[in-house]
């Protein structure tokens, strides 16, 4: 853990790209006569700070963690910032919350999102001050509420999510990679020859896609066979247990999702498998079709897919 305010925690991986701090003293002047003014100390002024963030979504949820911060601003609460290594520096209420889309996909969620957070010390009643947050071990974190659900720490069931979530994404980028493959050898198509050599590495391309979609299909079929008992959804917030048995309803549909690719790759690898140089042209044509039907019905699955992954990733806030 690189740091916390209230109960967000930042990790090392999304921690900030600039930390700004500013603090002051304030002086009055008394004029005089006949002479310069005298300078007299009044008081300390409040420290703020100013942090610049990116967050990407190969390390975290965009979306969620500026929803976190979204909402603790509004909350209009005071917060303790306490860094990885014990460091308390006091109290503070976020003032300002800028946030910049660098990187969407084409159905808008947020790849890349750059962002800045002012944060201003709060002091409250100088007569009854702000005590820091009580730390129970060297390193303060706020992985206590975790620990409330100890049948989904380290589970079957994280690991069960990553293994969908790693095969719709695998599946997704290959998917991604064989159509601009096929696209630019179909630019080139007199070269007959070298179409079929490079059939053959399409063919093997093909392969490794159904094999990153039966990954998923097992991942879920797995998860149909040891679903969440209603004892562990009990013990989880009422709000993240209804989100999640919301996305896990929605299992079967990437389920299908996944068979329907995996049954139109084999179509395209079945083509591939059969090519000759007399019907190259026709062959990468039809397999053209076939791929982009499969990264459609990928496509169109896979924020139901992120959304499951980041309810998982989430459930300790």
């Amino acid at each position: 853990m690189y740091a916390v305010l209230g109960d967000i925690e930042f990790k090392v991986v999304a921690c900030w790209d600039n930390f700004e701090s500013t603090m002051g003293v304030d002086y009055a002047s008394h004029a005089r006569i006949e002479g310069k003014p005298s300078v007299q100390f009044i008081g300390d002024k409040l420290e703020k700070i100013t942090l610049q963030f990116s967050f990407h979504s190969q390390f975290c949820q965009p979306a969620t963690e500026m929803n976190r911060l979204r909402s603790a601003m509004t909350a209009h609460q005071a917060m303790a910032l306490v860094f990885g290594n014990g460091e308390y520096r006091g109290w503070f209420v976020i003032t300002d919350l800028t946030a910049t889309h660098k990187h969407t996909d084409p159905y808008g969620n947020v790849i890349a999102q750059s962002g800045s957070l002012t944060l201003q010390e709060y002091i409250g009643d100088p007569k009854n001050p702000l005590l820091p947050p009580a730390i129970t071990t060297q390193e303060p974190n706020i992985d206590e509420m975790l620990e409330d659900f100890p049948a989904l720490k380290d589970s079957w069931f994280d690991d069960l999510i990553h293994t969908i979530e790693d095969g719709m994404h695998d599946a997704k980028e290959m998917l991604d990679e064989i159509a601009d493959a096929i696209d630019d050898i179909k630019k080139t198509i007199a070269k007959v020859k070298a179409l079929v050599k490079q059939a053959k590495a399409l063919k093997e391309k093909c392969s490794k896609i159904i094999a990153s979609l039966k990954k998923t299909i097992d991942g879920i079929e797995a998860l149909f066979k040891q679903p969440l008992d209603l004892k562990t959804l009990a013990a989880m917030p009422k709000a993240l247990a209804a989100k999640v048995q919301e996305l896990i309803n929605s299992l079967p549909g990437i389920h299908q999702c996944a068979s329907d690719a995996t049954a139109l790759i084999k179509q395209a690898e079945t083509l591939f498998t059969a090519i000759t140089d007399g019907v190259a042209k026709e062959t990468y044509d039809s397999a053209s079709s076939l791929v982009n039907q499969a990264r459609g019905t990928v496509r169109q699955v896979t924020p139901a897919v992120s959304q499951l992954a980041a309810a998982n990733i989430t459930r300790s806030l």
